[in-house]
């Protein structure tokens, strides 16, 4: 696994702590800059590499929105797993048989409601939501454990949390 220093500084060049209202209309702090880490291949890979470390025994991934779905993209090659992406109330991509195990993955937590909204939206689609993962999460103050755990996600690894850029 890379070391948690590089990885931790890759994020903080594509994190910026601004507020911004999300889809919902809600405010929240934070917004990632994927582009940027799509533009640096080797830190790419370490980030990669470390999200998919958090991966359980799962038979596909999933993202979250549709602003996650790249970096699942390249979390499910890296495993060499099917991958299927949350499109607002749709899915996307494999079509996978009701009971496959999934694992949800996405760039940023704030509140947790995008995490909850794509894990109910799988599970309404038959599919068994396992785990989820994220490269960056806000401190717990903003309610996102508790969002999480209303959804049935009692577990989220993220990779740093915003506070640590």
């Amino acid at each position: 696994m890379p070391s948690v220093a590089n990885v931790t500084d890759i994020l903080r060049s594509c994190y910026s702590h601004v507020e911004v209202a999300g889809r919902s209309g809600a405010r929240g702090v934070g917004v990632t800059n994927l582009k940027r880490l799509f533009g640096r291949p080797r830190e790419l890979r370490l980030v990669v590499e470390a999200l998919a470390a958090t991966v359980g025994d799962v038979e596909a991934v999933a993202s979250s929105d549709t602003g996650s779905s790249p970096l699942t993209a390249v979390v499910a090659f890296e495993l060499s797993l099917p991958a299927v992406f949350v499109r607002g109330a749709d899915l996307a991509g494999e079509h996978l048989r009701p009971g496959t195990k999934v694992h949800l993955i996405d760039d940023l937590v704030h509140s947790g409601q995008s995490m909850a909204s794509a894990a109910r939206l799988l599970r309404e689609a038959g599919l068994d939501v396992r785990g989820a993962s994220c490269m960056l999460v806000a401190p717990e103050t903003t309610g996102w454990r508790g969002t999480l755990a209303a959804a049935g996600l009692d577990r989220l690894d993220a990779l740093a949390m915003t506070t640590e850029l």
